[in-house]
Order: structure tokens, then sequence, then C-alpha cells
């Protein structure tokens, strides 16, 4: 979500605790319209949130922030408040995180982020279970999750065989997003694919995969009025994604929007957007339900 930032820095909206609860997981209706964005005000702060993850079934919310400290946040979803607690910054992975776009595993005892911000790597970090602290984080090496470019923005299905991920490895000025597909989630991803029907000049990166790998959500500037959300779709994982077209809650918005994450049932998307008028970027969350 860094990128959206800062292409927006170079070229109050208000809702109540329980309107901005996510709904519960699968409990969206078929063929449900998606709804108006709604800040995750208890989160957001004065400074930017970027790049947010959900959990699949809505109660742990992580987010990059520029707030001092800043670093990666966590926050929990309390029941009793009917709304998401304090956020807590994890101080254990390293010193003053930017623009890390963390994406975790289902369980949440494996964390991916980007580290650096003019030439970004991607490292991964691992913990005995979601309430422990996460132990040393490792740079990815094996040449598809990081290279010698800038690398980041991954995203895996819950399997955690295939990955999406941000690069200018093929374009030192062009960042595109790149697939990669693996036979077992112990070994090594293959060298990444760009994805063809995505790539072009300008931005195209943070992408999020549906669970099944056919739906893509990413961030882009290609429409020519800024940077928003797209979407492509695929019949099956054996073939191509096709042209992308904007993603429908944002089809006549002017903000700017990115760093999307799509939950796992494909209900609901969290993303930032410096829609609130304030000059930085929140958290909001649209789904299928409200």
């Amino acid at each position: 979500m860094a990128r959206v930032r800062h292409l927006a820095l170079g070229v109050a909206i208000a809702a109540t605790a329980c309107l901005s609860k996510p709904s519960p997981p699968g409990a969206c209706p078929a063929g449900s319209e998606w709804s108006s964005p709604r800040p995750l005000d208890a989160v957001n702060s004065a400074s930017d949130e970027l790049a947010p993850w959900l959990s699949p079934d809505r109660h742990d919310l992580y987010f990059s922030s520029t707030r001092a400290p800043r670093g990666i946040y966590h926050a929990r979803w309390d029941d009793l408040a009917q709304d998401f607690g304090a956020a807590v910054r994890l101080s254990e992975l390293a010193p003053e995180l930017d623009d890390a776009e963390p994406f975790l595993s289902d369980d949440q005892t494996t964390i991916w982020f980007a580290l650096g911000s003019a030439d970004p790597d991607t490292f991964k970090a691992t913990r005995l279970n979601k309430d422990s602290p996460f132990g040393t984080a490792i740079r990815e090496s094996n040449g598809a999750l990081d290279s010698n470019a800038r690398d980041f923005g991954v995203d895996l299905t819950p399997d955690l065989r295939t990955v999406v991920t941000s690069s200018n490895r093929d374009d030192e000025a062009d960042l595109d997003l790149f697939l990669s597909t693996r036979s077992r989630s112990d070994v090594d991803f293959p060298a990444p694919v760009r994805i063809a029907a995505l790539a072009r000049p300008g931005v195209d990166c943070c992408g999020t995969l549906g669970a099944d790998g056919t739906t893509l959500l990413y961030e882009t500037d290609r429409g020519g009025s800024g940077v928003t959300i797209w979407e492509t779709t695929r019949a099956d994982t054996s073939v191509d994604f096709p042209e992308p077209h904007i993603f429908a809650p944002f089809a006549d918005d002017t903000s700017s929007n990115g760093g999307p994450q799509l939950s796992r049932d494909g209900d609901t998307v969290v993303f930032a957007s410096d829609r609130g008028g304030a000059g930085t970027f929140d958290l909001y969350i649209v789904d299928r339900c409200n």
C-alpha cells in the first residue's frame, strides 16, 4: 500500500463501531452487492495506515503505520466493545519499519513483510502460535519471493502453494505482478512469471488472491485518473488471468485506494484510502452484507 501513498503525494468520514465490524465469514448471500466503504476508526490515526491484513475469522487485523514508532501493528476484535481494540506494534520484527506490507498465514504463525523503502526485500518470520512473539526475520532468497530488484507485497493462497508478489525485476522503472505455484508448501517456489494481462508501463502491484487462486485484486494507476483497485478473475488455475476491470465499489470513485486484502470467502476487502480528506491514508472495509 506504500505505493499508492507515494503516488498520491506525488501527483471526515465517520461511522459507528458496529457499522465498521466485518461481516461473519461466509455470511453473505450469493449475488449480494458490495457495500460503500466504511472506515476502521478504532485503528486509524493521524498518520498513514497502510497494507492491511485481516484474519479469516475477522478477529485479527495487521497493517503498516507511519505513526511513531513506525512499524507493523496488530489489533484484535473486542466482542464486548464491538470494535477493534488498540493497535499494538510488533516491536520484535525490526525497528522503524515503514511500508512493510505484512501478510500472514491463516494460522498467524508465519509473517512475510517488506524491509527497506528505496529497494525493499521480502523477509519472513515465524512463531509457535499467534499469541507468541515472532522470531528472527530471515530474507527470502530463493528467487521467487525475493531477487536483487524491488520485491514486496507477498500474498499467498491458504495452502501456501500459490503466491503473487510485486517486483520490478523485469524492468527497473516498472512495477508488475508476478505469480508462482509450487507442488508442496515445504519446497521452494519456482521462478515467478509476470502476469501478462496486467503488465504495462506504470504501477501494478500489491495483489491479493482469492482462496482458490482464481480472483486477483490489485493496486494500479492504469485507469488514468489516479491509483485505485482493479480486479481480474480466471476460470481456474490452469489458465492465465484475463484483462482486468475496475473493482466494482470504486467504479465512480475519485479517491486513491490501494493495498487491498480479499477475505478467504471473497466477501470482504480491507484497503487503504485517502478519502477521509485529511491528506493521510486510513483503513477502510467493503463487504457484500452491509
